[in-house]
């Protein structure tokens, strides 16, 4: 394995740092600079594996998707037998101001500020064109503060390490689809359940790799599944959500396999320096931040949410976030809810009209089949407005939908 070559491009990129795309004219170098650290993190990756494993892994097409709507990595085979990994630009600048937010949650003592500019972020790179707010000003600093925040080395040290740790993890991960064969082909989806397992077999594959070539990944692990979850909770629709095992518990799953693997790790000579305690503290130290954020989500009720909605002081995209989920409890019958989807209806126009797309998609297909209507009857006009809505800001599978909505009930001169 070629240690030697991974920590001099860790060390290039260590301290890379990708602006946000603020206007039209910057978005090219901005792609430029994603695309570069994508390429290297995977070439990073390719080249710490014994050439046995790595050079299949080379055969297959990395593809940079310069799009910053795209928040995905997905490995995918195309019709005529081709392997593919696709990264977006959209998931490398989100991970990065995440953890930019992270860094400035523990820095500065500001509660929640992660999840709420994650969430805010996502809003405006998806829907308004790519513009972000500055940190410093979301997070209300003091001059001071801002002035620290902007100087300090350390902090960009720690925010881009907690970046690269994440990226690595990930294309890990979306290699581990393919070197598993846990990928799906042909035109029919296989079950949730089975999809679930594919995920888990990449998952186990990247930290196995991960921890042979002396790399911890629980920090990448963490730091990458958090993303997800806050993505999850945006734009994962129902389907989407039963078909990945849930993030924060194969988090918990990474950082438990790092500790049994503690000797192991020591065992690389990128970790020597370090004592078998002080891998286990630091693994339990990420263990109990990853524990209080589960424990958090244990607490949201129905109650909560609603609470949460109808505060003034509650962001507006967590509001929208509230409203979804709670929609969801009632459409299920989920979360100590009774099922009324009458009530889930009232709850999906909530954040349907805040601008939630998985929202307008729901209740497109409400009022195309009369579910929980306020009259119990189909609105046609309704419908297709909400297809229409959905659509426009790029969901997935919202545009198909619209397609065959549209097939359904042409509209007659």
């Amino acid at each position: 394995m070629k240690h030697a070559l991974v920590s001099i491009v860790f060390a290039v990129i260590a301290f890379l740092s990708i602006a946000v795309p603020t206007t039209l004219a910057q978005h090219n170098e901005v792609a430029r600079q994603a695309r570069s650290l994508a390429e290297q993190v995977k070439d990073s990756f390719l080249d710490s594996l014994p050439d046995e494993e790595a050079d299949p892994l080379r055969q297959i097409h990395f593809r940079f998707v310069a799009d910053p709507t795209f928040h995905n990595a997905i490995a995918s085979i195309s019709p005529d037998g081709r392997r593919h990994i696709d990264i977006g630009m959209g998931l490398i600048i989100g991970l990065q101001l995440y953890c930019d937010a992270l860094v400035v949650e523990s820095t500065f003592s500001r509660n929640r500020v992660a999840e709420e500019y994650i969430v805010s972020t996502h809003e405006r790179l998806s829907i308004e064109g790519g513009t972000a707010r500055p940190i410093e000003k979301f997070a209300r600093l003091t001059p001071q503060q801002a002035q620290i925040w902007r100087t300090d080395p350390e902090l960009a040290r720690r925010s881009r390490h907690m970046q690269l740790a994440a990226l690595s993890h990930i294309v890990a991960h979306e290699y581990g689809h393919h070197a598993n064969d846990a990928i799906h082909t042909g035109q029919l989806r296989p079950s949730p359940a089975k999809q679930r397992r594919y995920e888990r077999r990449a998952d186990e594959w990247a930290v196995r790799k991960q921890i042979e070539m002396g790399r911890s990944p629980a920090i990448g692990a963490v730091i990458s599944n958090l993303f997800l979850y806050e993505n999850e909770l945006l734009q994962f629709t129902p389907d989407l959500k039963r078909s990945h095992p849930p993030s924060l518990e194969r988090a918990m799953e990474a950082v438990e396999e790092s500790i049994r693997e503690t000797d192991t790790l020591l065992e690389h000579e990128n970790l020597r320096g370090n004592t078998r305690q002080q891998l286990i503290d630091a693994h339990n130290s990420i263990k109990e931040i990853l524990q209080s954020r589960i424990d958090q989500e244990a607490q949201v009720t129905p109650h909560s949410l609603d609470r949460s909605i109808r505060s003034d002081e509650t962001h507006p995209v967590l509001k929208r976030r509230a409203a979804y989920r709670l929609a969801n409890m009632y459409a299920n019958g989920a979360g100590g809810t009774e099922l009324s989807y009458e009530r889930a209806y009232q709850y999906f126009v909530l954040a349907a009209v805040m601008g939630d797309p998985r929202a307008q998609l729901t209740l497109a297909k409400m009022n195309e089949s009369g579910i929980g209507t306020p009259d119990g009857r189909p609105n046609l006009d309704q419908a297709r407005f909400m297809y229409e809505q959905a659509a426009q800001q790029r969901l997935l599978g919202a545009r198909a939908a619209l397609s065959g909505f549209r097939q359904r009930h042409p509209v007659t001169q």
